[in-house]
């Protein structure tokens, strides 16, 4: 049975919390995300609009960290709705483009879909997009959906929903303005409503609306955000959405309710080493009969030595292979890797040190180090080389 990692929204309302995911084994991994409907009201029934479903396949190494936010339905004083937050898997990594909002270092985008528009009394909320570009709300002085991550324009009459990398505009309502949703690189917080009505967007940069009085829906938050209301007593625009996957599903107007992320391991390689005095020992299991697997390794990270598994011959396989020579009490980067033709899919990567002898011998004061044949190596599944 495939593992399945399921990530729930971590409160209510406008704020929450961003989650953290390490990633236990290298391999291809299914993720999944909802993004969060806009608001309903109940005058005249209106509903706000649904999120969007976004599916894809994706190679990911182990160790690496994911960064979640669960996109979360705005709030609704029954005659306007606010727009409902995106849902977000990003990848930190030290070469992306972007800046985590906890200044933990950079990112590149995976998944994002996209949240509703909340309704308002004339009309429903725009469903969110699966195109990259947010909506535009209804009515017709409706501002354009946010583009190429950006947030949505709001108007006289409801704030836009937030992007990746920019936030919604506010409304201009004359008695009160309302605020756009914030950029995921923000903090990914909804937009905030007018002070004692607090017709907040949903957390997952969603745009609020102003309530009490029929002016109009909240933009939904995405990659780019959709716009407010056009007129009074209309509907907000969806969220747009991303996909950086294979064998992808992109379905509009999909879900209504919070948001979603279910992440499942459809293919993982497991490496396992034992390591002794001068030898090391790898094994793979689980692994792709397509693909003909390598290590690499050496004293610096550029390695030096490249030495060849072969191929399986059925995907119930395992593959072995034995470095000798080594230095004793020595530090090696190693690095796992497959090719399928010319191209290449890292699988693991780390550091192993060999043992030193004269430690067991007293030559050198270590503490905690013991005499008997489990101190000569280092075992994993039953692989003894000491």
């Amino acid at each position: 049975m495939p593992a399945t990692y399921t990530f729930n929204p971590t409160s209510t309302g406008r704020t929450g919390t961003i989650q953290s995911w390490t990633v236990p084994m290298s391999g291809t991994y299914k993720i999944e995300a909802w993004g969060a409907s806009g608001t309903n009201v109940s005058t005249n029934n209106r509903i706000g609009g649904k999120g969007a479903y976004i599916s894809g396949e994706i190679a990911l190494l182990k160790d690496d960290v994911l960064k979640i936010l669960v996109g979360q339905k705005g709030v609704t004083d029954d005659t306007d709705g606010a727009g409902g937050g995106g849902s977000f898997v990003v990848k930190v990594d030290a070469s992306g483009q972007y800046s985590l909002p906890d200044g933990a270092g950079k990112f590149i985008p995976l998944i994002i879909a996209g949240g509703g528009g909340g309704a308002s009394n004339n009309s429903n909320g725009v469903d969110a997009s699966i195109s990259t570009s947010g909506t535009p709300g209804t009515g017709t002085g409706a501002g354009a959906g946010g583009v190429d991550g950006s947030g949505g324009l709001g108007s006289g009459y409801g704030a836009g929903g937030a992007g990746l990398l920019t936030d919604g505009a506010d409304s201009g309502w004359s008695s009160g303005s309302v605020k756009g949703g914030y950029a995921f690189v923000n903090g990914g917080y909804g937009g905030e409503g007018v002070s004692s009505i607090y017709v907040h967007g949903g957390f997952g940069g969603g745009g609020a609306a102003h309530g009490n009085s029929y002016i109009g829906g909240g933009g939904g938050g995405g990659y780019s955000g959709g716009s407010g209301s056009g007129s009074s007593g209309y509907g907000g625009g969806g969220g747009g959405s991303y996909n950086s996957g294979s064998n992808q599903v992109n379905t509009a107007g999909e879900y209504e309710g919070e948001g979603l992320v279910v992440i499942t391991a459809l293919q993982t390689t497991e490496v396992w080493k034992t390591i002794s005095f001068n030898k090391a020992a790898f094994s793979i299991f689980n692994i792709d009969v397509n693909e003909t697997y390598f290590l690499e390794y050496g004293t610096t990270a550029s390695y030096g030595t490249v030495a060849e598994f072969g191929k399986p011959i059925n995907s119930r396989d395992s593959l072995s292979i034995k470095i000798e020579n080594l230095q004793e009490g020595q530090s090696y980067y190693y690095q796992v890797y497959s090719m399928n033709g010319t191209e290449r899919t890292n699988v693991e990567s780390s550091v192993f040190t060999t043992k030193r002898r004269s430690a067991l011998f007293g030559e050198t004061a270590i503490t905690n180090i013991t005499t008997d044949s489990a101190a000569a190596s280092v075992e994993y599944k039953g692989l003894n080389i000491g």
